[in-house]
């Protein structure tokens, strides 16, 4: 079903879906990270302790246990994502961000986030990009034949016509023909022109009859 000057099938709508909604993913995403940051409030808090424990597939993994103080007092708050290695170290500062009137709720800064969702935006809108491209060149190359095919003017019909194919046989039998005189025009002359025949009657007259004498 053509749409956007293409020509839609399951193949294409997989080729663009998919980085697509990587792209419109990412965007929201980016969006709301955005949008959320402008309602929350900044402050510095440091790193006081840290907690391990192991996954599921047993690797150890740390998680960090920031300090940071407000109107209210000096609040504690274990981080919500785990690394291994650990991702601070004791004593090390970093920024938190949390809801107006909710410190309790505060979490790590992280712009590394920024990036990745920036990153699938940019990765998913070329990979679109190229894949239109593609499509059009393809689209653009095929439209010529489509025309022909529309008119009725197939390469295949040009190349065999039954009147081409009659003209050269008879031009094939007329040059066998001429070449056959050549070879036999010089025994037949030496045959009529001596008195020695270097050739039998049956040659003779077969260049006879083959030329009306």
């Amino acid at each position: 079903m053509p749409f956007l000057g293409l020509n839609w099938d399951w193949i294409l709508a997989f080729k663009l879906g998919i980085p697509a909604l990587m792209a419109c993913v990412g965007a929201i995403s980016l969006i709301h990270q955005l949008l959320k940051r402008m309602s929350q409030v900044s402050v510095d808090a440091t790193v006081v302790r840290q907690l391990t424990h192991r996954d599921s597939e047993g690797d150890l993994m740390t998680k960090s246990v920031f300090q940071f103080e407000t109107e209210d007092g000096v609040h504690e708050i274990e981080d919500v994502m785990a690394f291994r290695p650990p991702a601070h170290k004791i004593g090390q500062s970093i920024t938190v961000l949390y809801p107006i009137g909710h410190p309790e709720q505060a979490t790590v800064r992280r712009d590394w986030v920024l990036v990745v969702l920036l990153g699938m935006i940019v990765i998913g809108t070329v990979i679109v990009v190229f894949v239109v491209q593609q499509e059009w060149k393809i689209m653009r190359a095929a439209d010529p034949l489509l025309d022909q095919a529309a008119s009725g003017m197939f390469l295949l019909e040009e190349a065999f016509d039954p009147g081409d194919s009659d003209r050269v046989s008879s031009q094939l039998v007329a040059e066998s023909s001429q070449n056959t005189d050549r070879l036999l025009l010089p025994i037949w002359f030496q045959c009529v022109t001596t008195s020695h025949s270097i050739c039998d009657e049956h040659e003779v007259m077969q260049y006879s009859d083959t030329n009306g004498c």
